[in-house]
């Protein structure tokens, strides 16, 4: 099955629209682990809305492998990164697909070949025991997506007061009268913040 390119944005057209709606936005991209010999990489974009914020609206993966199709096969990092940061700026702008037009051009290539693209690289690749690997090997915690309000995604933000922790997520809207409601978490039984 062949996906029509017209209906995904490409990065770069992402990048323009961040760039329009959050002008001293930034993107910093990550390398998380690189293995030249199986010639396999996983990156991390992380996309801030304005020069000040601390913490990341959005933050995105990518794993991208050399013998993935012939377009990986030149540009493979170049690849991870694009698709990270396609991924980041889909959580903090409006988007119609998470995937974008490059991701989705290797798709269609791979189907042409009629390569299943995990079974290349063995079990160990799957995507469950991918997100298992990043689980034990980063510490990574798979996060519900911000809620998004009015203004777009809310922003999360923690701390303390009073000697207790607080964590929740606030409007992203500038003007505190325009705001929307805040929605703050609370620690379930198990110890994790929930909504």
């Amino acid at each position: 099955m062949a996906f029509n390119l017209d209906n995904y944005e490409d990065v770069a057209s992402r990048v323009k629209r961040f760039q329009e709606a959050y002008p001293m936005g930034r993107i910093y991209v990550k390398v998380l682990d690189f293995d030249k010999e199986k010639g396999s990489i996983l990156v991390e974009a992380s996309v801030y809305r304005t020069d000040t914020e601390e913490m990341p609206a959005a933050i995105d993966i990518a794993m991208e492998w050399a013998k993935k199709s012939s377009i990986s096969e030149k540009w493979w990092v170049e690849n991870a990164a694009t698709s990270a940061i396609g991924r980041a700026i889909s959580s903090v702008l409006p988007t119609e697909t998470k995937a974008t037009r490059e991701s989705m051009a290797i798709v269609n290539e791979v189907a042409k070949a009629k390569a299943d693209p995990w079974a290349v690289y063995g079990e160990q690749t799957k995507v469950g025991t991918a997100v298992e690997q990043l689980q034990d090997q980063l510490g990574a915690e798979i996060l519900n997506e911000s809620p998004i309000c009015a203004h777009g995604h809310m922003i999360h933000k923690k701390g303390e007061k009073d000697g207790k922790e607080y964590q929740g997520y606030v409007c992203p809207e500038k003007d505190r009268k325009a705001q929307c409601k805040s929605q703050w978490l609370k620690l379930d039984s198990s110890g994790k913040w929930v909504l």
